[in-house]
């Protein structure tokens, strides 16, 4: 499942989220960082491609194999398989076999309005992040930078007709 963030990109998830107030859901989707936000207090559920067992295995170590094995499913990225307005943040690894915007369509649908998004894409330039990112109807909310060969930046659920 991990497509494992390179460091740098890790680093700038893990200061993102430490702002954010322990408890809130997080989903992690192909990170490979669920272990890292679960010591950071969250509530954190992690899907991606298969195989999923290295992500379970590390989740397991902190929260107990239960645990680990409810939170951390197989999952494509564009068909998440969680109900509508779950989680109050997601990261997100993107490889360049995912549909960027179908998946950050899916990813819209299962955050809550005005949850944020931390985005990380292979071989995307940061005006393309941008445009994809507009396309599936999110905001961004910090700018897009080159990370390596890989874009991130960090995008917000908002809801037509209420200011970001």
């Amino acid at each position: 499942m991990t497509r494992s963030l390179a460091p740098a990109d890790r680093d700038h998830l893990l200061r993102t989220l430490a702002a954010v107030a322990p408890g809130a859901r997080v989903l992690s989707i192909a990170t490979g960082t669920a272990a890292d936000l679960a010591r950071l207090g969250f509530d954190v559920w992690a899907c991606g491609p298969e195989p999923v067992d290295d992500e379970r295995n590390r989740l397991g170590e902190v929260l107990g194999d239960a645990a680990a094995a409810r939170r951390v499913t197989p999952a494509r990225p564009e068909a998440l398989g969680y109900g509508d307005d779950t989680f109050d943040w997601a990261a997100v690894s993107l490889g360049t076999e995912v549909d960027v915007v179908e998946t950050l369509r899916e990813v819209r649908r299962v955050v809550t309005p005005g949850a944020w998004i931390w985005v990380a894409a292979e071989v995307l330039a940061p005006d393309e992040m941008v445009r994809l990112g507009t396309e599936a109807g999110l905001v961004v909310a910090e700018a897009v930078v080159a990370s390596g060969a890989r874009s991130r930046g960090i995008f917000r659920r908002v809801e037509a007709g209420v200011a970001g």
